[in-house]
């Protein structure tokens, strides 16, 4: 009995005293970190405001429940150490948070790239130079194709950029729209029981068997698509592989979006966002994230699909009610999207002077009538976020921003609040023009900037509309100067020689194939990385827990084979991560810091032309 009561007593004691310790002692000494990174150089990013100041810089990091714990010298960190916390020496590398790519289709890259694996997603490609050389191989490959094929099976065969036409080289997209280099009528010759795609980059045409088979599996023929089967948007080649082709095979589909979820980590992205246009895409990542697969963080903006004018406003409300309440910390709604507002150059609008010939081809989806323009007032007045949309030229910027301000106008917004919203417009091709950047941020618009226009935009604009408009494409220095924030994107494909950092690498030199294009917008190489990282985690509404390596935030980082601030800014493209990290996990690891190799590796991707790893 005396020791019952010696028990309570003392338990009565010590719990108010375990409590009290618990309240006083720092939150990394009441359970050990899982894993420490020391003898390195951390730079954390964690300077918003002073934009060629990276913040915080020091030796070590130590990461619990996927977090980052805390970071400081050696001594410090190690001290943390518990008996089972991992220890990694980073042997003087760099640290630095993961990238964010603002603009990235992975998803259509996983079926160019992985979908060669798939069958029915073979698309043989004709290498027809000339435009009589293309027709005949185009269309034989389609008949072959057809002879092979099961009944009703797809028959899609892909056209080269560029086909030459009285000696001048002509763009496949333009060939397609503008000079019909083929027709339907053409197609349905050669089949009547399989559906024929001819792809033209993000245009093509649908056979007669094709319309049908479409409109049968949607209910409706998407507004991208004309009445002779012109086909006018990416996001109906998407559809037509992710729900049409692969109906039924959603797990296909998820392994595949994995395969290309390992090669981002392999190149240094840990967060991606996109428009989704395909009714398969978020099922797929949401498969992937419920079965605790996701190894990269997917932010995506709702696309619209099957969208003809008396649908748009009810489409809005049912993407608002299907965010409602979704995401996760690896999948989650950052927008509603129009997935473009214009065209791909060379058919983007501006108002930029140029001869009749450049002016026809130019086109925008936000003229008056078009149903577009009905549904992004829809979506800015019921206080949605507008967002990862195509916005290439400086003339459909204008209109963006115009019905932004009659949208917010209907909903009785104040300025604060159209801010508060976030609204962005992204590629830069050739936008903003220097008029435009106030109006930008007196509405609080985000612009997201492919550096890859610098490099394929530039020659093409000083050819068609001349050099004083060299300064309109992706003209990062000025944005950043006026006070508009601006974030990375690169939407296109990797390559083992032209990875993130390559990129990051055109935004500080402005240096395409030997020549500097427009080089009074090169920017400072930490500038370049925060649009990477700390800011571009505001375009995915994530900032408070990604884009830095500051306490409590996700510990997505990166371990880099060289260091990023000290290179030569010519040499800024041959950094690449040694491992790679995303919640505390290593999902990608090409480095003998642990003597272990995780995940498809760059240099594995690219043969004898990938960067080198220092060991």
């Amino acid at each position: 009995m005396k020791l019952r009561l010696f028990f309570w007593l003392v338990l009565f004691v010590l719990l108010p005293l375990r409590f009290a310790l618990a309240q006083t002692l720092a939150p990394e000494l009441i359970r050990y970190p899982e894993m420490i990174l020391y003898n390195g150089k951390v730079v954390t990013m964690d300077n918003k405001t002073t934009a060629t100041s990276p913040g915080t810089i020091s030796q070590a990091l130590a990461l619990r429940d996927g977090k980052i714990l805390a970071h400081g010298g050696n001594s410090k960190i190690l001290a943390l150490k518990g008996p089972k916390t991992e220890i990694i020496d980073l042997r003087g590398r760099t640290v630095v948070p993961g990238i964010i790519d603002t603009h990235y289709h992975a998803m259509e890259y996983t079926m160019d790239h992985w979908g060669r694996t798939v069958p029915e997603l073979r698309k043989p490609t004709v290498k027809g130079r000339t435009w009589e050389e293309l027709r005949k191989e185009a269309l034989e490959t389609a008949e072959k194709e057809a002879q092979s094929a099961k009944p009703g099976q797809w028959i899609w065969v892909r056209l080269p950029n560029r086909v030459v036409k009285d000696g001048k080289q002509v763009d496949i997209k333009v060939a397609m729209t503008d000079m019909k280099i083929f027709k339907k009528e053409e197609l349905d010759k050669i089949s009547r029981d399989h559906p024929i795609f001819i792809q033209a980059q993000n245009r093509g045409l649908f056979s007669s068997k094709a319309l049908e088979a479409f409109k049968n599996y949607y209910g409706a023929l998407d507004e991208e698509i004309s009445e002779d089967g012109i086909v006018w948007s990416a996001s109906i080649r998407r559809s037509l592989q992710t729900d049409i082709i692969l109906d039924g095979k959603l797990n296909v589909l998820a392994e595949l979006y994995k395969k290309e979820q390992e090669e981002l980590a392999a190149y240094g992205v840990t967060t991606w966002s996109s428009s989704t246009s395909a009714l398969n895409t978020v099922r797929a990542y949401r498969l992937l994230d419920q079965k605790g697969e996701m190894i990269v963080r997917f932010a995506y903006g709702l696309g619209s699909l099957i969208t003809g004018t008396s649908q748009g406003p009810a489409m809005v409300r049912g993407y608002m009610e299907l965010m409602e309440g979704q995401g996760s910390e690896f999948l989650w709604p950052n927008g509603i999207s129009l997935v473009s507002a214009d065209g791909s150059y060379p058919q983007l609008k501006s108002v930029a002077d140029a001869p009749p010939d450049i002016k026809s081809r130019e086109m925008s989806r936000l003229d008056a009538g078009d149903y577009r323009r009905k549904v992004l007032e829809e979506i800015v007045a019921r206080g949605a976020r507008f967002s990862n949309t195509h916005v290439a030229g400086d003339f459909t910027l204008d209109q963006v921003m115009d019905i932004i301000e009659e949208g917010s106008k209907k909903a009785g917004m104040s300025p604060q609040q159209i801010q508060a919203q976030r609204h962005s417009v992204d590629h830069c091709t050739m936008n903003p023009r220097p008029e435009q950047m106030p109006r930008l941020k007196q509405l609080g618009i985000m612009v997201s900037c492919s550096p890859k226009y610098i490099e394929n935009a530039s020659p093409e604009v000083l050819r068609d509309y001349g050099e004083k408009y060299l300064n309109w494409v992706a003209p990062v220095k000025s944005l950043i100067e006026a006070g508009v924030k601006t974030v990375l994107e690169t939407d296109i494909h990797y390559t083992p020689t032209k990875g993130p950092f390559y990129y990051l690498e055109l935004l500080v030199t402005r240096n395409a194939n030997g020549k500097i294009y427009a080089g009074r917008e090169k920017i400072d190489r930490v500038i370049a990385l925060k649009m990477a990282t700390v800011w571009a985690s505001e375009y995915v509404l994530k900032e408070k827990v990604l884009g830095s390596l500051e306490r409590g935030k996700l510990g997505d980082l990166l371990v880099l084979n060289r260091d990023y601030f000290t290179v030569p800014e010519s040499e800024i493209g041959t950094v690449t991560p040694v491992l790679t990290m995303v919640g505390g996990k290593i999902v990608n690891e090409n480095s003998a810091l642990r003597g272990k190799t995780v995940g498809p590796q760059v240099a594995e991707l690219g043969g004898k032309n990938a960067p080198g790893i220092i060991e």
